[in-house]
C-alpha cells in the first residue's frame, strides 16, 4: 500500500480478512527499526563531533608547543599569526546541522482518520 487511497480502500479488506494485527505489528516493528538506526546515527554525530574536536585541540597545542619551542625559526610576525591560528581554528563552531532526527519519536503514531489506536 502505497498511496492514501490505496490505504483507505484496503482497510474493509484488512478488517475483513482480520489482518490488523499484522499490520500492526508489522508497522511496529519498522517503527522500532527506524528508531534504532535514527539512534545509532545521531550517537556516531555526536562521537565523531567530540573525536574532531578532541583532535583539533591536540593539533592547536602540538602547533603552539612547537612554535614556541622554535621560535627561532620564525619571524615575529609569522610566529603571531601562526598562534593565532593555532588558538582560534579549534575553537570555531561548524555550522549548524538540521536534522529531523528527534522530530516525534516519543509520540505514538495516529492513524490516518484520527481515531485512537488499541
Amino acid at each position: 500500500m502505497s498511496t492514501i487511497s490505496e490505504l483507505k480502500s484496503g482497510a474493509p479488506l484488512v478488517r475483513a480478512m482480520k489482518l490488523g494485527p499484522f499490520f500492526a505489528a508489522r508497522q511496529s516493528a519498522f517503527i522500532g527499526a527506524w528508531t534504532h538506526y535514527s539512534f545509532t546515527a545521531r550517537a556516531l554525530q555526536s562521537w565523531s563531533s567530540h573525536v574532531g574536536g578532541m583532535l583539533a585541540f591536540v593539533l592547536g597545542c602540538t602547533t603552539v608547543l612547537y612554535i614556541m619551542g622554535n621560535r627561532d625559526m620564525f619571524t615575529p610576525e609569522l610566529g603571531g599569526l601562526a598562534l593565532t591560528y593555532a588558538a582560534v581554528v579549534p575553537c570555531e563552531k561548524p555550522p549548524p546541522r538540521h536534522h529531523d532526527y528527534g522530530e516525534g519519536l516519543g509520540r505514538a503514531p495516529t492513524p490516518l482518520d484520527g481515531r485512537a489506536t488499541p
